[in-house]
């Protein structure tokens, strides 16, 4: 068990200066301070039952949270904006309270990004409580979620020999993480590089959008996707609560049964990725955790399962 607890100082970052002092290129300074803290487990146990029977267990287990001490960020009336005492990747987003039933409901809402229409995503005016503006932006977004960056990893497996069987099995998983899915969704038809059903890089369209979308003939207010259109929507693509979710999961990564008859002959079924356990199922949740692009359009994991023989001629 390892208990650990750092401080890093003078870490190099961009300064914030408001481009209404002329200068072309910001510099740099050390000035950044961030704390980081955790806990790391290892633990591997094995006993011998007797001359037919041996199990033998190992784990491993990592928590680290960290936070920013120091910053160089601007004074900002909202105290929700500020990166001090947060995750160094903290999400930040709007609060997505529902999809817009019908013009007279966006008439009595603040204004959103852009043009809305009956079935847009309706967002929180959170920064009302600072200012009296009764508009929807940049202002508005809060932290949400845990960090992009897994806070918590894990494996664990264990191992049986029994007379001329052998069995070994090994999960790993990762928690307290989050990502928003693409942030272009919105653009529906338009958009190149989401979940959308089309665009100039053609993808299939999700089955999710297909049964479940905003239309006049399915007016939910929550519905899954909002309204489809063949026009970008710069609304519906901001980061949100309505397009969080969590990238924790866990998988059974590898097992493997064996028999061996004698000492020259093994046999043995393994597999690899065999089955996954996440609360996310558009697609294979490690693509999230792995990538930062929110689609699920990279090359996932592989099922793998072998069959084969060992032989040792000694």
């Amino acid at each position: 068990m390892d208990v650990f607890k750092e401080v890093r100082s003078n870490i190099f970052q961009q300064r914030v200066i408001p481009s209404t002092l002329g200068i072309d290129s910001v510099p740099y300074a050390n000035i950044e301070k961030v704390q980081n803290k955790g806990i790391d487990l290892s633990l591997a146990y094995t006993y011998t039952v007797n001359k037919d029977l041996s199990i033998g267990f190992r784990g491993t287990f990592t928590y680290a949270r960290n936070k920013v001490l120091v910053i160089d960020e601007p004074k900002y009336p909202y105290p929700y904006r500020s990166s001090v005492g947060r995750p160094v990747n903290q999400l930040r987003g709007l609060i997505a309270e529902r999809l817009f039933t019908d013009s007279a409901d966006i008439a009595k809402s603040p204004a959103q990004y852009g043009v809305v229409y009956p079935g847009d995503i309706k967002y929180k005016d959170v920064s009302s409580a600072y200012d009296k503006n009764s508009l929807i932006d940049d202002n508005d977004k809060v932290p949400m979620g845990h960090p992009a960056v897994p806070e918590i990893t894990y494996g664990f497996g264990f191992t049986i020999q029994y007379k001329k069987f052998d069995l070994k099995v090994f999960f790993q998983g990762i928690g307290n993480t989050s990502f928003f899915i693409n942030g272009s969704v919105g653009t529906s038809f338009v958009s190149t590089k989401s979940i959308s059903p089309f665009g100039t890089l053609q993808s299939n369209l999700l089955e999710a959008i297909a049964k479940d979308h905003w239309s006049q003939s399915n007016p939910n207010p929550y519905a899954f996707f909002p309204r489809l259109s063949d026009l970008a929507n710069p609304n519906d693509y901001q980061s949100s609560s309505w397009w969080l979710r969590s990238g924790a999961f866990c998988r059974l990564k590898d097992a493997e049964i064996g028999y061996a008859p004698n000492k020259i002959v093994r046999v043995y079924l393994s597999g690899f990725n065999l089955l996954t356990f996440s609360k996310f199922k558009l697609w294979d949740p490690e693509l999230s955790a792995t990538t930062s692009s929110g689609n699920g359009l990279g090359y996932p994991p592989q099922r793998v399962v072998n069959v084969g023989i060992q032989l040792s001629l000694k």
